[in-house]
């Protein structure tokens, strides 16, 4: 009937209206994304949002109170969690005054301000807090143990450049993660994203095996990714009789392809904690790196 009132053409001309956006409330909703050139998806239902317009002043003010959340993607496990945000778009400009979502143990929370599209400027930060149930799933080569409840990842960045080249700083601590048998009881590291490689520096890190422990005095990376993919340009690690390096290339799809050089000095204390053999004076390793990153295995040669 509107719509006929709309084209009937009275005596004083064609009649019109106009439509006042204020509020729109949304209860138990459903959004899906996929993408068909990775196969990946993510889906948020049972949406509970409040949404306030000002089309005049290309103003809009987004509460999502609560929604939960799906993420896929190829060789990664399945995101479950809970999601939600407030923020503001004022004429281009989106102002994030915060956004959550929490799993089993662990959050992502994002604040901070976007500009314009397309190249937007960013001015973010975003914090992370892993318990070991995330761990596990999403580091399963790391295995950490059942029994190590203790296990925790939390790291802190600020994001700012722009969409197509963003600048990040940051740092993270980790507690109690176990990999094959060793177990990383603290460590700390700082990092820094620019032009699409990560630059990682990381001090005092104590590794133990049963009784035995270790402190791993240096770490230096330089670490480029691509679409998966990372190439180790460097990676330096210094203990108190030991150099260690790394470089080469892991790719999920195609597995480890790196060259490993340490050479040990003195009492050999590091090396042996690594290798589990007696070893004394000056020794090393070198070889290649190669398999699933969940099978690795190394070929190459022990002087001494």
């Amino acid at each position: 009937r509107i719509q006929s009132n709309i084209s009937r053409k009275p005596p004083g001309g064609l009649s019109g209206f106009s439509v006042l956006l204020r509020t729109i409330a949304v209860r138990n909703g459903q959004v899906v994304f996929a993408d068909r050139a990775t196969s990946s998806q993510l889906s948020m239902t049972g949406v509970s949002m409040n949404v306030r317009v000002d089309l005049s002043q290309e103003r809009a003010k987004v509460v999502i109170r609560g929604s939960e959340v799906r993420a896929s993607a190829p060789a990664y496990p399945e995101l479950e969690g809970r999601f939600k945000t407030a923020l503001e778009y004022n004429r281009g400009n989106v102002r994030i005054d915060s956004a959550e979502l929490v799993t089993a143990d662990a959050s992502l929370t994002v604040s901070g301000a976007m500009g314009s599209l397309p190249d937007a400027p960013l001015n973010l930060k975003v914090q992370l807090k892993s318990g070991p149930k995330t761990i596990r799933r999403f580091a399963d080569f790391l295995k950490p143990e059942r029994r190590l409840e203790s296990s925790r990842v939390e790291a802190t960045a600020l994001v700012r450049g722009t969409m197509s080249d963003p600048v990040i700083d940051g740092g993270g601590k980790v507690a109690a993660i176990s990999f094959r048998g060793i177990l990383l009881r603290d460590a700390a590291l700082s990092f820094a994203y620019r032009n699409s490689a990560v630059s990682i520096k990381g001090e005092k890190w104590t590794l133990m095996k049963g009784e035995t422990s270790i402190v791993i005095d240096d770490i230096d990376a330089a670490i480029g990714y691509h679409r998966g993919a990372m190439d180790i340009g460097r990676f330096d690690v210094r203990a108190n009789d030991l150099l260690l390096r790394l470089k080469g290339r892991t790719d999920p799809a195609t597995g480890l392809d790196v060259h490993l050089s340490a050479e040990s000095t003195g009492e050999g204390k590091t090396l042996s904690f690594f290798t589990s053999l007696p070893i004394e004076g000056t020794a090393g390793v070198e070889g290649r790196i190669t398999g699933a990153m969940t099978t690795p295995r190394f070929d190459g040669t022990l002087f001494a």
